[in-house]
């Protein structure tokens, strides 16, 4: 910069002088620095299972360094069904056990290259019954309704059974089973006996029993 400004050419001879002037002007000229990788990524990713995991690197440097992905040391993640790449982010789609585990997020460029590990872990919960179905005493003939509701992830089903106290049988007497499972009307009871609710996953189960009285007129 401080060789900028206006020069002068002087030319002599005998003749005569001849003068030229000529305006340097310096342009700056900007260079980025080269920067090796830089990696900024969560340690561990918490989901629950069959739900979606989005795992995210977040890469600086320069040049623009390209990113790839490990899991289990294969690249890519190929053994892993679901799994979409989009440079430093990774999406696996409805997660198990069989998606648990290390990734590993590779960063490069021309100057170096980083990495940074991220632990993918999948949470679930075995049922809980909140409600139970409640003992009943009643008239044959009569319909009534039994409650059973469950917390659970993945989302428990429910079950009833029935074992009654004169046939030794276990099959439902007829029945209607309403609210996807959490509510059961038997229809026209005339089987005394115990009445089961069992909320199950893939994780456990839980169970409520009540009892059940049918009384019959003796006329």
């Amino acid at each position: 910069m401080a060789d900028k400004g206006y020069y002068t050419c002087t030319a002599k001879n005998r003749v005569g002088t001849d003068i030229k002037a000529v305006n340097i002007i310096v342009a700056s000229q900007s260079t980025r620095p080269y920067v090796a990788p830089v990696i900024s990524a969560p340690s561990t990713v918490i989901v629950k299972y069959y739900t979606d995991a989005r795992l995210v690197c977040n890469v600086t440097g320069y040049p623009i360094p390209s990113v790839r992905w490990e899991y289990n040391q294969v690249t890519q993640g190929r053994n892993i069904p679901g799994v979409k790449i989009s440079g430093g982010v990774m999406l696996i789609s409805n997660v198990t056990s069989e998606a648990t585990g290390l990734y590993v997020c590779i960063a490069t460029n021309d100057i170096g290259s980083s990495r940074a590990n991220i632990m993918l872990e999948a949470t679930y919960d075995s049922p809980k019954l909140l409600t139970s179905p409640l003992v009943y005493s009643g008239k044959a003939g009569i319909s009534h309704n039994f409650t059973c509701s469950a917390t659970g992830h993945p989302v428990p089903i429910i079950t009833w059974t029935f074992a009654s106290f004169s046939h030794h049988i276990d099959t439902l007497p007829p029945h209607k089973i309403h609210s996807h499972g959490n509510l059961i009307e038997l229809v026209d009871m005339q089987e005394s006996g115990i009445l089961t609710c069992t909320a199950t996953n893939e994780f456990g189960m839980d169970t409520a029993k009540a009892t059940v009285i049918v009384h019959h007129s003796e006329y």
